[in-house]
């Protein structure tokens, strides 16, 4: 089978499809999906904001407190034609669209969130300009509005952040790519001071293209950003950087697959215990990709594939060394266009699928997961279709123990 193709067939990944392609949208949804009756010790959907009829995306997710979450998106702006950043806010009872800027009349998106305080809140992305040149959006919370924060574009033509980490209020980190004048992807790196965003030099993998798809931060000093790395044949190979203080270094990491092999996300609790997901390429199938930093190298960790067709997780999220959360996809053989969320669960042993809900008939994803801080709650969030596969609505999903 050819694995391009049949990435394309399941529209996944998503989110990254839609940003090397260059094609990555207020007030309360009228459209929401019915909530699974709350079960502690189980993942439980909950309710969220539908802004648009037809196209509701949900990215990324952090967490302050139980009544105090925030996640971001987009959707489409059906009067308009036009795609939105969509801005959700968890109170404690329910999900809510909050207002913020759009500087695109076109096409605007959100990838990640991170959250500080309920006054300092950063989020990143891309928008579309007039001459249709793809720049970076970074957009700030300071506990009453969300603002536009001038943020630098090193190509002339496209450039996109799709992952923030805060170590403070003046120590910001997100990571991108940009694309130069040979149609290269580099890795885009942006540091805020607490007064301005600049880049920060990365590098990039002799002869392919460079993406940074996520970013930690453990101290100022130990930082670490991973994606995946095409050649002029399209095929991808894992990508690993590492922050020491002074500058970005790549650091080898595994690829199970020559053709296909990514990482999406990556979560730290200490320097010597770091992990990153993804997935690779095996015989016509896709496999779930986890690997393990100990301290000197990264080492593929074995995790289950529920999926007889696909398995792909898409972030990661630690609570403690045996408390790991990641989450997906699974696609199963007989349905080769739809696809179910995929949990899975490391307890310090191993990783484990956990049961999770998915919504009526059509595909379902999980992009993102976050812990609520001091507790061993969890939230995930992303999206299902309908029962056509065409409309796209906003997924939440909790987990309470």
């Amino acid at each position: 089978m050819d694995m391009k193709k049949y990435m394309k067939l399941l529209g996944f990944p998503t989110l990254i499809m839609a940003l090397l392609l260059g094609v990555f949208l207020m007030s309360a949804g009228t459209n929401v999906q019915a909530a699974s009756p709350v079960v502690p010790g189980t993942w439980n959907v909950v309710p969220s904001a539908n802004p648009s009829t037809t196209e509701n995306t949900l990215l990324g997710v952090a967490a302050l407190r139980s009544s105090d979450i925030w996640a971001v998106g987009y959707y489409h702006n059906d009067s308009f034609n036009s795609t939105r950043a969509l801005i959700e806010r968890w109170n404690g009872t329910q999900w809510k669209t909050v207002a913020h800027p759009n500087p695109s009349t076109t096409s605007n998106f959100l990838y990640h969130v991170v959250a500080l305080s309920g006054s300092d809140v950063w989020a990143v992305g891309r928008y579309t300009d007039s001459n249709f040149n793809q720049l970076t959006l970074i957009e700030h919370w300071n506990g009453t509005t969300w603002k536009v924060v001038a943020s630098p574009n090193p190509s002339a033509s496209f450039n996109t952040l799709s992952s923030i980490t805060a170590i403070s209020a003046n120590n910001i980190w997100a990571v991108g790519f940009s694309v130069d004048t040979n149609g290269f992807r580099k890795t885009l790196v942006e540091h805020w001071n607490g007064r301005q965003w600049s880049v920060v030099d990365s590098p990039n993998l002799p002869g392919r293209s460079s993406v940074l798809n996520s970013i930690v931060a453990i101290s100022a000093n130990d930082i670490w950003a991973v994606g995946d790395a095409p050649d002029a044949n399209g095929d991808y190979i894992t990508l690993s950087e590492h922050w020491n203080g002074t500058m970005w270094k790549i650091v080898t990491s595994p690829n199970p697959s020559s053709t296909f092999s990514h990482l999406y996300g990556v979560t730290a609790l200490a320097p010597n215990n770091v992990w990153a997901v993804g997935f690779y390429a095996s015989v016509d199938t896709f496999k779930s990709l986890v690997i393990h930093w100990n301290g000197s190298k990264w080492n593929v960790v074995s995790s289950p594939n529920p999926g007889t067709d696909s398995n792909v997780l898409n972030a990661v999220t630690a609570l403690s060394a045996t408390n790991i959360w990641a989450v997906g996809y699974k696609l199963n053989s007989g349905t080769t266009s739809t696809t179910r969320t995929l949990i899975e669960h490391w307890n310090g042993t191993k990783w484990s699928v956990v049961a999770s809900p998915s919504v009526g008939t059509g595909s379902n994803f999980l992009s993102n997961i976050t812990g609520m801080p001091g507790t061993n709650n969890v939230w995930a969030v992303g999206y299902y279709y309908d029962s056509s596969n065409s409309n796209p609505h906003t997924l939440t999903e909790n987990y309470r123990p």
